[in-house]
């Protein structure tokens, strides 16, 4: 005799039972997804902090030099084509950037107003990387860095002077600016003015990356 048997498995049951056969699985991809993520960027903070650090221990190392002027703080496109509009910077200027950091200043008023341009900065390693962007964009011919203190640098041949300093920094370099450059000669202050100089014009220019204002204060030598 053959007894059959007839279990009905209620509906509901039998719904989550389909549900948990492909939904475990998934859920199981994206917590193992998730967790990886976590570690990635659990790995990338680290390193940041890392690379923090140094950057800092950088700094405190400049900060401790009697003759450093000022942090890099990179100048964003926008200010510089401003700045160089603003002194109305061309063909035959020689433009020296008091400060240059990575060189996008010198590089900008070769490339795209035609200038020789000069730069001097204190830190070897922002050195390096300006001469690897001269080489990378062809300018060796017409820009050049100098490694050194910016106190000690003869400015006589320059005819445009670009410095984004601190402003005890500024009343440091002004003695040399007023003594060393021809009648005619445009200086160029970002984000303070220099102290004793009254400016010829100033600029407000709005910078969405940094979303802040930026001033521009431009002197003429007479």
């Amino acid at each position: 005799m053959v007894v059959s048997l007839n279990l009905s498995i209620p509906e509901p049951v039998f719904t989550v039972a389909l549900m948990m056969r492909f939904v475990v699985p998934k859920l199981q991809s994206r917590i193992l997804l998730a967790s990886f993520s976590l570690v990635v960027s659990f790995v990338y903070l680290i390193e940041r902090d890392r690379e923090i650090h140094a950057e800092n221990a950088q700094q405190d190392k400049l900060l401790d030099h009697p003759r450093w002027l000022a942090p890099h703080v990179p100048t964003p496109p926008e200010v510089i084509d401003a700045m160089l509009k603003l002194a109305t910077v061309r063909a035959g200027d020689i433009l020296y950037d008091l400060g240059s950091g990575d060189g996008r200043i010198i590089i900008r008023a070769a490339e795209k107003r035609r200038a020789n341009a000069v730069g001097i900065e204190f830190d070897e390693e922002l050195c390096n990387v300006t001469r690897l962007a001269i080489r990378k964009h062809h300018l060796e011919g017409r820009v050049r860095v100098i490694q050194g203190d910016i106190l000690e640098q003869d400015l006589s041949e320059a005819s445009v002077v670009t410095a984004y300093l601190l402003p005890k920094s500024l009343g440091k370099i002004a003695p040399l600016l007023q003594t060393q450059l021809k009648k005619g000669a445009r200086v160029l202050s970002v984000d303070d003015e220099i102290p004793g100089w009254k400016f010829t014009k100033r600029l407000n220019v709005w910078e969405n990356s940094t979303a802040r204002n930026w001033w521009v204060f431009l002197y003429v030598i007479r």
